[in-house]
């Protein structure tokens, strides 16, 4: 061999130890790498030997963390050693540890709650993740371990946080049930007392001043139900209907209630209604009859006299959906303002609300309708110049035409009869009670509890009962289970009418459901009174 291919030779080896000591350094640097994050992380790693389950690394999380005092007294014990006997669901933790760590050679990573225990004895809960590390000769598992103590101390305090919120929330509706009905329950006979009186006056000026006693008692009825709508809606207690309607019919019924209003105030209020728009669709009347009745009352309110309000619907066939606009040539809205306009309790300021009165939540609950019906109230105003609030809502065309009012039967005294058991503890809507059933010639009986209300039942035989719930004693419902039960053994079952001042949609579900037949919501006309009469007790022959 020649010096100079001795010289290559050579040169090619050193070459070669040279890559070799660059690939070798590559690898330990990456090895540091990986034991600066084994080391430092803040979760308690730990490397298991499956074989002989002993530990075989650890990092200082993992030794703080069970409150070891060295890496060799941790690598000493064995995982039965850093948890209690047993877990919460009762397994032995040695049964429960092996299981686990076999699982992750068959079914893959495992990740648990765990309870595990530090060196004092004190325990606390942990969140494992074990994931196997296979080798030709070995099996290995690489254990982290977290300390959740915080996040459950965190989540123990959102949920007591939810239950205090719920509390609350319930709280506040029984304190607007509550409400509703001591209001309800005095206005009944305000509104019931005028109801009578007008029937047999007949000087203009008197009844003048009944129709003001009315009026002002249906407002108040009104912000009653504006602010019993919005605690349903915030607590995600409101229900939509899906039936069928006319909803042509229910846009000129909101015309014709507010014609008297709008001449009086001398504002002209038109409507123009598209006819294509179909007779028969799905949803909830009620509700959209609100929205509209909301939109005409705030534009007749803040419409000086000399002004106009419209309201226009159109069809739209494409989309299968009605546009509804209210517009007016009122006070208008301020462009800062407009983006408020929507929000609970919000009027433009302070001085509208003097003016003009109202609760500031009618746009607000007209909103979040419109959203439980997958629309939005949406605006255009100008300050001085009128307001038009417009919605575009989809909707389902029935297959049959239906008409939303039910035509009324007209009755006389002889084409009804019976005897009657009134439970009513108010004196003052005792005697608007009687006055309404003496008009129609029905017998009846007066008692002030529920209590009564059972004992009377039992000596005397009734063809109805009207049963007012909230009483002393025993309530309405309790009294009419009392008196289901004693009808057991009887062929007949009497009907029995819930008069209750309590006006949440779910309260009628809670009468049916306890066993009475029909609902009475207060303050009640002799309208209200006349239809469960026709329905109970007419004569079907002479109908």
């Amino acid at each position: 061999m020649t010096v100079s291919s001795e010289n290559s030779r050579t040169k090619e080896l050193e070459e070669k130890i040279s890559e070799l000591e660059q690939e070798l350094s590559a690898l330990k640097d990456e090895q540091q790498k990986y034991r600066s994050l084994f080391e430092l992380s803040g979760d308690a790693l730990s490397i298991l030997d499956l074989a002989t389950g002993q530990f075989l690394e650890c990092n200082d999380s993992a030794i703080n963390m069970h409150g070891v005092e060295s890496r060799e007294n941790f690598l000493n014990l064995t995982p039965d050693k850093l948890s209690p006997e047993f877990q919460p669901d009762g397994k032995r933790s040695e049964d429960l540890a092996i299981e686990r760590i076999k699982k992750t050679f068959t079914d893959g990573p495992q990740v648990f709650k765990w309870v595990h225990t530090r060196l004092d004895g004190s325990s606390f809960p942990c969140l494992v993740s074990l994931s196997a590390i296979p080798l030709k000769d070995r099996q290995l598992v690489l254990a982290i371990g977290r300390d959740i103590s915080d996040l459950i101390e965190v989540q123990e305090e959102l949920i007591q946080a939810k239950k205090t919120a719920e509390s609350a929330n319930k709280a506040k509706s029984d304190f607007l049930s509550n409400m509703s009905h001591e209001i309800r329950t005095p206005m009944n006979a305000i509104l019931g007392f005028v109801e009578q009186l007008e029937k047999t006056e007949t000087n203009p000026e008197r009844l003048k001043q009944f129709q003001t006693i009315s009026d002002s008692g249906e407002s108040l009825l009104r912000i009653i139900n504006d602010i019993l709508d919005f605690s349903k809606i915030e607590s995600g207690k409101m229900v939509l209907e899906n039936k069928p309607f006319n909803i042509i019919e229910h846009l000129n019924s909101c015309i014709d209630i507010f014609s008297s209003l709008s001449k009086d105030k001398k504002v002209q209020l038109h409507s123009s209604i598209d006819p294509s728009i179909p007779l028969c669709i799905l949803g909830d009347q009620t509700r959209l009859k609100q929205v509209v009745f909301n939109l005409i009352n705030n534009a007749i309110k803040f419409t000086h006299s000399g002004g106009d309000v419209n309201l226009k619907a159109r069809f739209n066939d494409e989309s299968s959906s009605i546009y509804i606009s209210v517009s007016d040539s009122g006070i208008g809205i301020s462009e800062d303002n407009l983006e408020h306009i929507f929000e609970s309790f919000s009027q433009e300021d302070t001085s509208i609300t003097r003016r003009f009165g109202g609760t500031g939540l009618g746009l607000s609950i007209s909103q979040k309708l419109l959203n439980l019906m997958g629309a939005r109230l949406q605006v255009s105003s100008k300050q001085g110049a009128g307001s038009t609030f417009f919605f575009d809502i989809p909707i389902k065309v029935c297959e049959i035409e239906v008409s939303s009012e039910e035509s009324t039967q007209e009755i006389d005294s002889l084409m009804i009869n019976g005897h009657i058991l009134v439970a009513e503890d108010n004196k003052t809507n005792q005697m608007l009670m009687s006055i309404i059933l003496d008009n129609f010639g029905i017998t009846y009986e007066m008692v002030g509890d529920g209590i009564e209300a059972v004992e009377k039942f039992k000596t005397s035989e009734f063809d109805m009962i009207l049963m007012d719930e909230n009483m002393p004693y025993m309530n309405g419902v309790e009294a009419s289970n009392r008196i289901r039960d004693l009808e057991k053994n009887s062929e007949t079952r009497i009907p029995i009418i819930a008069v209750t001042a309590n006006a949440l949609a779910e309260d009628r579900e809670h009468f049916l459901n306890a066993g009475l037949d029909d609902y009475i919501s207060k303050p009640y006309s002799e309208n209200d009174i006349k239809q469960v009469l026709i329905k109970f007790l007419a004569d079907p022959l002479k109908l």
